[in-house]
Order: structure tokens, then sequence, then C-alpha cells
């Protein structure tokens, strides 16, 4: 079984490793909120677009894109701190 170090270097560079870890993964974590988010802006508004100028299909397709991107990114969102480990 290995003891983890208390004190001196080695523990220091754990808890680097740790905060490098952390770091990572919350900027993951907060990239894909933000691309999801910008996505359904984008398709939610290109629907709308559609079904202005008549297509009716694609507009309405494009919509329920961008809802259920909508959707998953309020969930990321609501559990961010679950998802980043903090």
């Amino acid at each position: 079984m290995t003891k983890w170090p208390e004190r001196g270097p080695e523990a220091d560079n754990l808890f680097m490793i740790d905060r490098i870890l952390y770091s990572t993964l919350n900027l993951t974590v907060m990239t894909l909120i933000a691309l999801l988010s910008a996505a359904a802006l984008i398709c939610g508004h290109w629907g709308v677009l559609r079904l202005l100028s008549g297509a009716g299909s694609t507009g309405g397709t494009l919509l329920g894109v961008g809802a259920a991107l909508a959707a998953a990114a309020m969930l990321m969102i609501r559990n961010r701190n679950d998802l980043a480990d903090r």
C-alpha cells in the first residue's frame, strides 16, 4: 500500500496535479455548456427564420433540435458542480 506524503515537495506536486485536473475538468464542462448554448441559439433562430420564410417542416425540425440542445444545456448548467467535481 502506498503512503501519501504529508509534507514536502512530493505533497506539493500532488496538490498541483489535483489543481491541474480540476481546472481541466472545469474548463471542459464550461466549454460544453457554452457550445450547447450557442448551438441552441443558432438552431432556434434559424428555425424561426425558416418558419417565417414558409419552410414549415425544416423550421419545425430546427426548432425541435434547438429546444433539445437548450434542455441539454440547462441540465448541464443545473448539475455543473457535480460534473466538475466541486
